[in-house]
Protein backbone atom coordinates (compact mmCIF):
# COMPACT_ATOMS: atom_id res chain seq x y z
CA UNK A 1 0.00 0.00 0.00
CA UNK A 2 1.45 3.31 -1.06
CA UNK A 3 1.85 5.91 1.76
CA UNK A 4 -0.39 8.94 1.56
CA UNK A 5 1.16 12.27 0.76
CA UNK A 6 0.89 14.60 3.77
CA UNK A 7 0.01 17.66 1.69
CA UNK A 8 -2.41 19.20 4.22
CA UNK A 9 0.20 19.04 6.99
CA UNK A 10 2.86 20.48 4.69
CA UNK A 11 0.52 23.25 3.61
CA UNK A 12 -0.30 24.00 7.25
CA UNK A 13 3.40 24.21 8.11
CA UNK A 14 4.03 26.64 5.25
CA UNK A 15 1.06 28.71 6.39
CA UNK A 16 2.42 29.02 9.93
CA UNK A 17 5.90 29.86 8.63
CA UNK A 18 4.79 32.87 6.59
CA UNK A 19 1.69 34.13 8.39
CA UNK A 20 1.63 37.21 10.60
CA UNK A 21 0.56 36.60 14.20
CA UNK A 22 -2.15 38.81 15.65
CA UNK A 23 -0.96 41.88 17.48
CA UNK A 24 0.49 45.30 16.94
CA UNK A 25 3.74 46.30 15.32
CA UNK A 26 5.94 47.11 18.33
CA UNK A 27 7.14 50.58 17.30
CA UNK A 28 7.72 51.80 20.83
CA UNK A 29 9.65 48.69 21.89
CA UNK A 30 11.76 48.97 18.74
CA UNK A 31 12.66 52.60 19.38
CA UNK A 32 13.46 51.91 23.03
CA UNK A 33 15.69 48.95 22.19
CA UNK A 34 17.53 50.85 19.46
CA UNK A 35 18.28 53.78 21.76
CA UNK A 36 19.21 51.59 24.73
CA UNK A 37 21.72 49.58 22.71
CA UNK A 38 22.92 52.39 20.46
CA UNK A 39 23.58 55.02 23.13
CA UNK A 40 26.56 53.33 24.83
CA UNK A 41 27.92 52.31 21.43
CA UNK A 42 27.67 55.91 20.23
CA UNK A 43 29.33 57.36 23.33
CA UNK A 44 32.28 54.98 23.15
CA UNK A 45 32.56 55.56 19.41
CA UNK A 46 32.87 59.29 20.02
CA UNK A 47 35.59 58.51 22.57
CA UNK A 48 37.45 56.39 20.01
CA UNK A 49 36.76 53.00 21.62
CA UNK A 50 33.96 51.46 19.58
CA UNK A 51 34.96 47.93 20.59
CA UNK A 52 34.17 48.80 24.22
CA UNK A 53 30.87 50.27 23.10
CA UNK A 54 29.87 46.93 21.58
CA UNK A 55 30.30 45.29 24.99
CA UNK A 56 28.52 48.11 26.83
CA UNK A 57 25.66 47.78 24.36
CA UNK A 58 24.95 44.32 25.80
CA UNK A 59 23.64 46.07 28.90
CA UNK A 60 21.02 47.65 26.63
CA UNK A 61 19.36 44.23 26.42
CA UNK A 62 17.75 45.23 29.73
CA UNK A 63 15.31 47.40 27.80
CA UNK A 64 14.04 44.42 25.79
CA UNK A 65 12.27 43.01 28.85
CA UNK A 66 8.96 43.99 30.38
CA UNK A 67 7.69 46.10 27.49
CA UNK A 68 4.16 44.79 28.10
CA UNK A 69 4.13 45.93 31.75
CA UNK A 70 3.23 49.30 33.27
CA UNK A 71 6.20 51.55 33.90
CA UNK A 72 6.06 51.15 37.68
CA UNK A 73 6.38 47.39 37.33
CA UNK A 74 9.20 47.76 34.82
CA UNK A 75 11.21 49.97 37.16
CA UNK A 76 11.04 47.23 39.79
CA UNK A 77 11.71 44.40 37.36
CA UNK A 78 14.46 45.76 35.11
CA UNK A 79 17.13 46.43 37.78
CA UNK A 80 16.88 42.71 38.63
CA UNK A 81 17.24 41.85 34.93
CA UNK A 82 20.23 44.22 34.68
CA UNK A 83 21.96 42.57 37.64
CA UNK A 84 21.41 39.19 36.01
CA UNK A 85 22.94 40.37 32.73
CA UNK A 86 25.94 41.84 34.58
CA UNK A 87 26.43 38.57 36.48
CA UNK A 88 26.31 36.63 33.19
CA UNK A 89 28.89 39.01 31.71
CA UNK A 90 31.17 38.41 34.70
CA UNK A 91 30.82 34.65 34.30
CA UNK A 92 31.50 34.83 30.57
CA UNK A 93 34.59 36.99 31.05
CA UNK A 94 35.92 34.71 33.79
CA UNK A 95 35.77 31.54 31.67
CA UNK A 96 36.90 33.16 28.42
CA UNK A 97 40.35 31.48 28.19
CA UNK A 98 38.85 27.97 27.88
CA UNK A 99 36.24 26.72 25.41
CA UNK A 100 35.36 23.79 27.67
CA UNK A 101 34.89 26.04 30.70
CA UNK A 102 32.82 28.37 28.51
CA UNK A 103 30.59 25.48 27.46
CA UNK A 104 30.15 24.34 31.06
CA UNK A 105 29.35 27.89 32.17
CA UNK A 106 26.72 28.30 29.45
CA UNK A 107 24.96 25.13 30.61
CA UNK A 108 24.89 26.39 34.21
CA UNK A 109 23.73 29.88 33.16
CA UNK A 110 20.98 28.32 31.04
CA UNK A 111 19.73 26.14 33.90
CA UNK A 112 19.59 29.06 36.34
CA UNK A 113 18.24 31.66 33.90
CA UNK A 114 15.61 29.33 32.44
CA UNK A 115 14.37 28.25 35.86
CA UNK A 116 14.20 31.85 37.06
CA UNK A 117 12.59 33.29 33.93
CA UNK A 118 9.91 30.60 33.70
CA UNK A 119 9.46 30.38 37.46
CA UNK A 120 8.81 34.13 37.75
CA UNK A 121 6.83 34.37 34.47
CA UNK A 122 9.35 36.94 33.29
CA UNK A 123 8.12 36.84 29.70
CA UNK A 124 10.01 37.23 26.43
CA UNK A 125 12.83 37.15 25.53
CA UNK A 126 13.17 34.89 28.57
CA UNK A 127 16.47 33.21 29.41
CA UNK A 128 17.88 33.66 25.92
CA UNK A 129 19.63 37.01 26.38
CA UNK A 130 21.27 36.00 29.66
CA UNK A 131 22.92 33.07 27.89
CA UNK A 132 23.78 35.25 24.90
CA UNK A 133 25.53 37.83 27.09
CA UNK A 134 27.57 35.14 28.83
CA UNK A 135 28.54 33.63 25.48
CA UNK A 136 29.44 36.90 23.75
CA UNK A 137 31.53 38.19 26.64
CA UNK A 138 33.39 34.88 26.77
CA UNK A 139 34.18 35.27 23.08
CA UNK A 140 34.95 38.99 23.03
CA UNK A 141 36.98 39.59 26.20
CA UNK A 142 40.42 39.62 24.52
CA UNK A 143 42.93 41.95 26.19
CA UNK A 144 40.57 43.39 28.79
CA UNK A 145 40.82 42.63 32.50
CA UNK A 146 37.88 40.40 33.36
CA UNK A 147 36.27 42.94 35.72
CA UNK A 148 36.04 45.54 32.93
CA UNK A 149 33.54 43.45 30.99
CA UNK A 150 30.75 43.36 33.63
CA UNK A 151 31.51 47.01 34.41
CA UNK A 152 30.87 47.96 30.77
CA UNK A 153 27.66 45.92 30.68
CA UNK A 154 26.52 47.54 33.92
CA UNK A 155 27.08 51.00 32.44
CA UNK A 156 25.02 50.09 29.38
CA UNK A 157 22.25 48.71 31.60
CA UNK A 158 22.07 51.93 33.63
CA UNK A 159 21.79 54.00 30.44
CA UNK A 160 19.03 51.70 29.19
CA UNK A 161 16.95 52.40 32.31
CA UNK A 162 16.97 56.08 31.38
CA UNK A 163 15.40 55.26 28.03
CA UNK A 164 12.90 52.93 29.72
CA UNK A 165 11.73 55.78 31.95
CA UNK A 166 11.54 58.20 29.02
CA UNK A 167 9.75 55.74 26.74
CA UNK A 168 6.51 56.00 28.73
CA UNK A 169 6.38 59.74 27.95
CA UNK A 170 6.53 59.33 24.19
CA UNK A 171 3.36 60.02 22.18
CA UNK A 172 1.00 57.42 20.75
CA UNK A 173 2.39 54.16 19.37
CA UNK A 174 5.96 55.12 20.31
CA UNK A 175 5.22 54.84 24.03
CA UNK A 176 5.79 51.76 26.19
CA UNK A 177 4.83 51.23 29.80
CA UNK A 178 1.36 52.81 29.73
CA UNK A 179 -0.55 49.54 30.03
CA UNK A 180 -2.94 49.13 32.92
CA UNK A 181 -2.41 45.44 33.63
CA UNK A 182 -2.67 43.63 36.98
CA UNK A 183 0.50 43.60 39.05
CA UNK A 184 2.73 40.64 38.17
CA UNK A 185 5.08 39.76 41.00
CA UNK A 186 8.46 38.12 40.47
CA UNK A 187 7.87 35.45 43.09
CA UNK A 188 9.63 32.24 42.11
CA UNK A 189 7.12 29.41 41.66
CA UNK A 190 8.65 26.06 40.76
CA UNK A 191 6.32 23.40 39.40
CA UNK A 192 6.51 20.53 36.94
CA UNK A 193 5.94 22.83 33.97
CA UNK A 194 8.83 25.10 34.94
CA UNK A 195 11.14 22.15 35.55
CA UNK A 196 10.14 20.59 32.24
CA UNK A 197 10.77 23.78 30.24
CA UNK A 198 14.06 24.55 32.00
CA UNK A 199 15.25 20.96 31.64
CA UNK A 200 14.45 20.86 27.93
CA UNK A 201 16.33 24.07 27.18
CA UNK A 202 19.28 23.16 29.40
CA UNK A 203 19.62 19.78 27.71
CA UNK A 204 19.53 21.50 24.33
CA UNK A 205 22.28 23.95 25.30
CA UNK A 206 24.44 21.15 26.69
CA UNK A 207 24.08 19.17 23.46
CA UNK A 208 24.65 22.31 21.36
CA UNK A 209 27.91 23.00 23.21
CA UNK A 210 29.11 19.44 22.63
CA UNK A 211 28.10 19.58 18.97
CA UNK A 212 29.88 22.93 18.55
CA UNK A 213 33.12 21.55 19.95
CA UNK A 214 32.83 18.26 18.04
CA UNK A 215 32.00 19.83 14.66
CA UNK A 216 34.28 22.86 15.14
CA UNK A 217 31.55 25.49 14.92
CA UNK A 218 32.45 28.97 13.68
CA UNK A 219 30.93 30.58 16.77
CA UNK A 220 29.86 28.40 19.69
CA UNK A 221 27.23 30.90 20.81
CA UNK A 222 25.56 30.97 17.37
CA UNK A 223 24.86 27.24 17.66
CA UNK A 224 23.74 27.56 21.28
CA UNK A 225 21.42 30.50 20.64
CA UNK A 226 19.83 28.82 17.61
CA UNK A 227 19.06 25.63 19.53
CA UNK A 228 17.89 27.56 22.58
CA UNK A 229 15.63 29.93 20.62
CA UNK A 230 13.87 27.00 18.96
CA UNK A 231 13.51 24.98 22.17
CA UNK A 232 12.40 27.99 24.21
CA UNK A 233 9.58 28.77 21.81
CA UNK A 234 8.52 25.27 20.72
CA UNK A 235 6.97 22.65 22.98
CA UNK A 236 6.42 19.88 20.43
CA UNK A 237 7.91 18.64 17.16
CA UNK A 238 5.23 20.13 14.90
CA UNK A 239 5.73 23.65 16.22
CA UNK A 240 9.48 23.06 16.37
CA UNK A 241 9.47 22.28 12.66
CA UNK A 242 7.83 25.63 11.99
CA UNK A 243 10.47 27.40 14.11
CA UNK A 244 13.29 25.52 12.39
CA UNK A 245 12.04 26.44 8.93
CA UNK A 246 11.56 30.05 10.01
CA UNK A 247 15.05 30.13 11.53
CA UNK A 248 16.75 28.71 8.43
CA UNK A 249 14.75 30.72 5.88
CA UNK A 250 15.11 33.90 7.93
CA UNK A 251 18.85 33.33 8.13
CA UNK A 252 19.12 32.84 4.37
CA UNK A 253 17.14 36.02 3.73
CA UNK A 254 19.26 37.82 6.32
CA UNK A 255 22.45 36.71 4.57
CA UNK A 256 21.14 38.27 1.37
CA UNK A 257 20.39 41.50 3.25
CA UNK A 258 23.89 41.46 4.74
CA UNK A 259 25.31 41.32 1.21
CA UNK A 260 23.71 44.71 0.70
CA UNK A 261 25.07 45.96 4.03
CA UNK A 262 28.58 45.05 2.90
CA UNK A 263 28.30 47.50 0.03
CA UNK A 264 27.84 50.34 2.54
CA UNK A 265 31.15 49.68 4.36
CA UNK A 266 29.81 51.20 7.59
CA UNK A 267 32.20 52.41 10.27
CA UNK A 268 32.15 54.85 13.16
CA UNK A 269 28.82 56.64 13.58
CA UNK A 270 27.40 54.93 10.48
CA UNK A 271 28.01 51.51 12.08
CA UNK A 272 26.23 52.61 15.25
CA UNK A 273 23.30 53.88 13.19
CA UNK A 274 23.12 50.62 11.25
CA UNK A 275 23.04 48.57 14.45
CA UNK A 276 20.26 50.77 15.83
CA UNK A 277 18.17 50.46 12.67
CA UNK A 278 18.52 46.68 12.62
CA UNK A 279 17.72 46.35 16.32
CA UNK A 280 14.69 48.58 15.86
CA UNK A 281 13.45 46.41 13.00
CA UNK A 282 13.94 43.21 14.99
CA UNK A 283 11.81 44.39 17.90
CA UNK A 284 9.06 45.74 15.65
CA UNK A 285 8.50 42.54 13.67
CA UNK A 286 9.71 39.51 15.63
CA UNK A 287 6.49 38.93 17.58
CA UNK A 288 4.44 39.11 14.38
CA UNK A 289 6.61 36.63 12.47
CA UNK A 290 9.77 34.90 13.68
CA UNK A 291 11.18 34.57 10.17
CA UNK A 292 10.89 38.32 9.65
CA UNK A 293 12.78 38.83 12.89
CA UNK A 294 15.61 36.61 11.65
CA UNK A 295 15.76 38.65 8.47
CA UNK A 296 17.14 41.49 10.62
CA UNK A 297 18.80 39.50 13.42
CA UNK A 298 21.15 37.82 10.95
CA UNK A 299 22.71 40.98 9.45
CA UNK A 300 22.81 42.48 12.96
CA UNK A 301 24.84 39.55 14.29
CA UNK A 302 27.09 39.51 11.22
CA UNK A 303 27.63 43.27 11.39
CA UNK A 304 28.77 43.03 15.00
CA UNK A 305 30.92 39.99 14.23
CA UNK A 306 32.57 41.38 11.10
CA UNK A 307 33.08 45.13 11.13
CA UNK A 308 36.07 46.14 13.22
CA UNK A 309 36.92 42.48 13.95
CA UNK A 310 39.19 41.90 10.94
CA UNK A 311 37.17 38.88 9.82
CA UNK A 312 36.44 37.89 6.24
CA UNK A 313 32.73 38.57 5.59
CA UNK A 314 32.35 35.58 3.26
CA UNK A 315 33.71 33.07 5.76
CA UNK A 316 31.65 34.69 8.52
CA UNK A 317 28.46 34.34 6.47
CA UNK A 318 29.28 30.71 5.72
CA UNK A 319 29.96 30.13 9.42
CA UNK A 320 26.63 31.70 10.38
CA UNK A 321 24.70 29.37 8.06
CA UNK A 322 26.65 26.32 9.25
CA UNK A 323 26.06 27.17 12.92
CA UNK A 324 22.36 27.84 12.30
CA UNK A 325 21.86 24.45 10.65
CA UNK A 326 23.81 22.73 13.43
CA UNK A 327 21.79 24.44 16.17
CA UNK A 328 18.51 23.63 14.41
CA UNK A 329 19.53 19.97 14.13
CA UNK A 330 20.34 19.88 17.85
CA UNK A 331 16.92 21.30 18.71
CA UNK A 332 15.16 18.68 16.59
CA UNK A 333 17.20 15.86 18.16
CA UNK A 334 16.30 17.03 21.67
CA UNK A 335 12.60 17.39 20.89
CA UNK A 336 12.54 14.05 19.06
CA UNK A 337 14.15 12.30 22.01
CA UNK A 338 11.76 13.89 24.52
CA UNK A 339 8.80 12.99 22.30
CA UNK A 340 9.99 9.38 22.20
CA UNK A 341 10.36 9.29 25.99
CA UNK A 342 6.86 10.73 26.39
CA UNK A 343 5.39 8.07 24.11
CA UNK A 344 7.16 5.29 26.01
CA UNK A 345 5.78 6.60 29.31
CA UNK A 346 2.30 6.87 27.86
CA UNK A 347 2.34 3.34 26.47
CA UNK A 348 3.70 1.91 29.75
CA UNK A 349 0.89 3.49 31.78
CA UNK A 350 -1.94 2.57 29.38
Amino acid sequence: MRPRLRIPRTRRTVHHVVRLQQGDWRWGAGLRAALAIGTPMGLFTLAGHQDLGLLAGLGGFTALYGTDRPLAQQLRLLPVVAMGLVACAAIGAAVAPSLWWTAAALVVVTAVAATWSWGTRLGPPGALLFVLVAAITAHARRELDWWMVPALVAGGAVLSLVWVALSARLPGRWATGRQHLPHRALDLQLDDTVRKHAGRVTAGVALACLASLWFDAFRLHWVVVTAMAILQGAHDRSFALVRVVQRVLGTLLGLALFEGVLQLHPHGAALVGLVMVLQFAVEVVIFRNYMLGLLFITPLALTLATFGQELDPTSTMSGRLHDTLLGAAVALVVLGFLDMVRKVKTSSTS
